[in-house]
């Protein structure tokens, strides 16, 4: 699942062409075992929760070695 500023938690399908906005979206949407795709730097501005037994892993998406990160918000 991808994750990007520009996406949409409404629109969007967590593919790299229409990737959700938050964490807490692609989090819910995400099978027992998922990627989560970080493709820009996100900011998070509310509590996100990983109350489920999944095992997700977090991983920084980019095509030209930039490194994404998810930056805690106010």
């Amino acid at each position: 699942l991808y994750v990007s500023s520009k996406g949409s938690d409404t629109t969007g399908s967590g593919t790299i062409e229409k990737p959700y906005a938050t964490l807490q979206k692609a989090y819910d949407e995400a099978s027992y075992k998922a990627n989560i795709y970080v493709m820009d730097n996100i900011t998070v501005n509310n509590t996100t929760n990983f109350n489920e037994d999944k095992d997700i892993t977090l991983t920084s998406y980019s095509t030209n070695d930039t490194i994404n990160s998810i930056i805690r918000g106010t």
